[in-house]
């Protein structure tokens, strides 16, 4: 599936034609996109979304990136030491760069964006917490394609 995408997008810039990758996917009503897409329900579960086009004129503000002395490696990986770490957070936390998903961690008592990446947004549920609605459903087509078993 990564291959796949990946080839998409590749021969997608070589005709000129941007491209975004996301797994974003799952926000969307699962059984709207089984619909629209004509998807079987049995043995297939999307979980990559590769979204092809141009834009009329470039976003006003662009979401950014860690700076690439954090995401690149040559050659052999480098484990990142106290320092780069404290500069990996002070990027996260850097409103202006926008690598954040939301905007108002700090009001909700939060010392860095990435504690409240992990804690509130991807943090295991409790054992015994009633699933959410959207968990309910991937699960619901998730059994239904097969890649389930309770």
């Amino acid at each position: 599936m990564a291959l796949a995408s990946q080839t998409a997008v590749i021969a997608a810039k070589s005709l000129g034609i941007d491209s975004l990758v996301t797994n974003g996917m799952h926000r969307n009503s699962l059984e709207a996109v089984y619909r629209a897409l004509g998807l079987p329900e049995r043995s297939c579960f999307p979980l990559i979304t590769v979204v092809l086009g141009s834009v009329k004129e470039p976003p006003a503000m662009k979401k950014g990136r860690l700076p690439i002395d954090y995401v690149v490696h040559r050659e052999t990986y480098k484990k990142p030491g106290d320092k780069e770490l404290e500069g990996m957070i002070t990027s996260y936390d850097d409103r202006s760069l926008r690598i954040h998903m939301m905007d108002d961690w700090k009001a909700q008592g939060f010392n860095h964006y990435l504690e409240w990446f992990f804690t509130k947004w991807c943090s295991p549920p409790a054992i015994g917490a009633p699933l959410s609605d959207k968990a309910r459903e991937m699960q619901q087509c998730l059994r239904a394609a097969g890649f389930w078993k309770d």
